[in-house]
Formats: C-alpha cells, sequence, structure tokens
C-alpha cells in the first residue's frame, strides 16, 4: 500500500514499502504528483504506517508496524529530507500494530501516534522530531470494549488537538 502526505500546495510525498527486502521507499513530486523524484530509504521499519509533513518546516515522518517512526529533516527550505533517524516511538508485548500505525504532525510542530495493541488504543506524542516520546496514554476506555483495533488520527488546528477513530467491540479478539 502507498501512502501520501501534502508539503503545501504542490509538494506531495510517497511512500510505500518494497517486497525483498521490506525496505520504505519515500519519493518526492514537486509538481503536485504527476511527476516524481529518486527514492530515499528510511529503512526496515516493517509494514509502512503512514507519513505526515510538519507544514513548518518540511521535516517527514513515516511509521511502521515496528513501532518506529523514521525522521527526514530537509537540510535547507524547500529541499526533502536527505536522510531519515529512526526511533522507537512505541512498544507493546502484544505489538503495536494492529492494523496500521499511523503519525500525523499538529500545527505547533508536535508530531502523534496512535495505536492498537489488539485490545486497546493508545496515542504517544514527541516534541523535539521524533527523538523522544512521551508514555503512552489509552484512549479507548469504554468499559464494554474488549478488542480496539485500527486506529485512524488527525491533528486540529489547536495545540494538542486530535482526533481519533477505530473499530471496538464488547467481543474479545
Amino acid at each position: 500500500r502507498q501512502w501520501l502526505e501534502f508539503f503545501g500546495n504542490n509538494t506531495v510525498y510517497l511512500l510505500y514499502r518494497t517486497f525483498q527486502p521490506a525496505v520504505t521507499q519515500i519519493q518526492r513530486s514537486i509538481d503536485g504528483g504527476l511527476t516524481y523524484g529518486p527514492a530515499t530509504t528510511a529503512g526496515a521499519i516493517g509494514q509502512v504506517g503512514g507519513t505526515a509533513i510538519d507544514q513548518n518546516d518540511g521535516t517527514v515522518y513515516v511509521s511502521g508496524s515496528t513501532g518506529q517512526v523514521c525522521v527526514g529533516i530537509p537540510p535547507a527550505a524547500g529541499l526533502p529530507p536527505v536522510t531519515y533517524t529512526c526511533h522507537t516511538a512505541a512498544s507493546d508485548p502484544n505489538g503495536v500494530a494492529h492494523l496500521f500505525f499511523p503519525v500525523k504532525v499538529g500545527a505547533d510542530g508536535t508530531a502523534y501516534v496512535a495505536y492498537s495493541n489488539d485490545h486497546a488504543i493508545y496515542l504517544v506524542h514527541s516534541t523535539d522530531k521524533g527523538n523522544t516520546w512521551s508514555q503512552p496514554v489509552r484512549v479507548s476506555d469504554g468499559p464494554d470494549t474488549l478488542t480496539s483495533l485500527l486506529p485512524a488520527l488527525e491533528t486540529g488546528p489547536a495545540p494538542g488537538s486530535v482526533g481519533i477513530a477505530w473499530y471496538g467491540t464488547h467481543l474479545a479478539h
């Protein structure tokens, strides 16, 4: 699967994973997705979970099913990142990618990740471009929800505002 994210009006980042070996690839278009430049590798982060671009400075975030978020910081305004640095954003004995591991960036530059461990949905955030991540906060606290999967995440216009949706059921997985 492929993930797309815009930076401004015309710059598009395309994230995907190769089959063997399973390595992430990020390509950049400066003409709204008509053509793309060469691919850059972020590393082996498992099943890709999403991409997000900080609209303030063009920092690119990519997430994967291993709980890692790789961050590419542009060397100068208007340029794509040359390299990506990966850090563990979340870990859980039951895993963190039931089914996706989405990443989004707020208007204030805070990066967020939502994940499922098959039972609950959690949220973590980073204010230092993914170098460190907060402790997880459980957001699926319904008393009758025993299984929560497939989190979707979006940020709002106010600092710290996020929206999370997921599938949940009272049946145990």
